[in-house]
């Protein structure tokens, strides 16, 4: 039952994640094709993400009835150096000389974040009060 129930968590984060990570890539693209900066068009995209992020895995994943504002922007602080540093790392040795892999770059970006993001909320921001189980 236990195991059922962390993969139920797992699978809603993911859910949640999959609607994140449009908007992120979204914005992404809109910033990149107006001539924005790479690293600045990651560093905006990754906050819209958040946004989103924040709400569904509250409300939706986690089904908090009170949510750490604070703990949770922390963890996405830490998730958003993960992302945005891995970004430019890849693109720096890459050469994000094509759209094909600026996507790479993202896409592994945004997979290093989302996991340190998934452990850090289950374990610290939405933990629940072990005594009661």
């Amino acid at each position: 039952m236990i195991i059922k129930k962390k993969f139920l968590t797992f699978l809603n984060f993911i859910i949640v994640g999959c609607f994140a990570t449009g908007i992120d890539f979204s914005i992404y693209q809109i910033l990149i094709d107006n001539g924005l900066n790479l690293n600045l068009s990651k560093g905006a995209s990754y906050f819209g993400g958040l946004v989103s992020a924040y709400v569904g895995n509250t409300y939706f994943t986690f089904r908090a009835k009170n949510s750490n504002a604070l703990k949770f922007a922390g963890v996405y602080f830490i998730g958003f150096m993960v992302n945005v540093i891995t970004n430019f790392l890849l693109d720096s040795a890459l050469g994000a000389d094509t759209e094909v892999l600026i996507l790479f770059s993202w896409i592994i970006a945004t997979i290093g974040s989302a996991l340190s993001n998934f452990f850090m909320l289950q374990r610290w921001v939405y933990r629940k009060d072990r005594t009661h189980e």
